[in-house]
């Protein structure tokens, strides 16, 4: 009996469609981190896109999130920041080799991007 191969066929779309949410505030004064000092900004402290104060930060999802934090316009390195939903941002980290300065007024803007991937199947 000859070998024979078969060719699956299968029609599906996947859409991925981000969701995405800006919290913003401003230093309040100028900021010392180091190695040993960090700087925490607790959710009230922000406001969303619409100016509304905030209560708590939507977390990035775990599989299809993620964060970015911008000080002063500039992204900052995922590694020297944590965000909680109740914690706010903690910005520093026990492996910085120079001393940051973030300036009074400085802007601070966190982005969260989560994704919520949808698969249709036909056939």
């Amino acid at each position: 009996m000859a070998l024979q191969l078969f060719k699956l066929v299968m029609n599906g779309v996947t859409n991925t469609v981000p969701t995405e949410l800006g919290y913003f505030t401003t230093a309040s004064e100028d900021v010392t981190i180091n190695s040993l000092t960090s700087y925490t900004l607790l959710p009230d402290r922000f406001v969303d896109d619409d100016g509304v104060a905030v209560t708590s930060i939507i977390p990035a999802a775990t599989s299809n999130g993620y964060y970015t934090l911008f000080i002063d316009g500039t992204l900052t390195q995922s590694s020297m920041y944590t965000v909680g939903s109740a914690a706010g941002v903690t910005i520093g980290n026990a492996a910085l080799t120079q001393t940051i300065t973030i300036l009074a007024s400085s802007p601070i803007t966190l982005a969260v991007t989560n994704f919520a991937p949808t698969t249709a199947v036909n056939g």
